[in-house]
């Protein structure tokens, strides 16, 4: 993984306050909910692992972050624990056009924990990247839409920018 200083442009939602304070807040919200039920058949044992299953769910979940450097896209999908992070990186020279739909609200984050990447809410901006040899790939991301806009326009100017090593000679 490249230093921060490597990337053009990069997004930080993994390393957020705002993301791990709701995330703190869910996890309030299911222990209270959890022991404030007053079932007889859930024993204080069965109350607890529940609480704690569903804790854990919230801390490990996945959050996107978006990079670019001179030559690669990169989408992270970081979580705290390393082995569910993942990287996909696209070479810029292989894009043949890069679009995106929807949008994203970073309010929505805890509902989205429940509903999963495919919610009918329209709370992830979808991003679609069509490649030279007629591939083409597809994510909902749970990006802020202004991110994605910039990462598209910087994507597209990396992607028509002249060769660098290329001489023009002048007659």
């Amino acid at each position: 993984m490249k230093s921060n200083k490597e990337y053009i442009f990069q997004t930080y939602n993994f390393y957020r306050l705002w993301t791990w304070t709701k995330r703190v807040c869910a996890i309030l919200l299911i222990i209270a909910s959890i022991y404030l039920v007053d079932n007889p058949d859930f024993t204080l044992t069965i109350k607890t692992v529940i609480a704690f299953l569903l804790s854990g769910l919230i801390i490990i979940q996945r959050k996107h972050d978006l990079a670019v450097d001179e030559n690669n896209l990169y989408l992270f999908k970081t979580s705290i624990v390393k082995r569910l992070t993942k990287i996909d990186k696209y070479p810029i020279s292989e894009i043949k056009s890069i679009r995106a739909s929807g949008w994203h609200s970073d309010r929505w984050e805890i509902i989205d924990t429940f509903n999963g990447g495919a919610n009918s809410g329209g709370n992830y901006t979808d991003v679609e990247i069509d490649f030279i040899n007629r591939t083409s790939f597809s994510e909902s991301l749970s990006i802020h839409r202004k991110d994605i806009n910039r990462m598209i326009k910087l994507v597209d100017r990396l992607k028509n920018k002249p060769n660098r090593g290329t001489v023009f000679k002048s007659k």
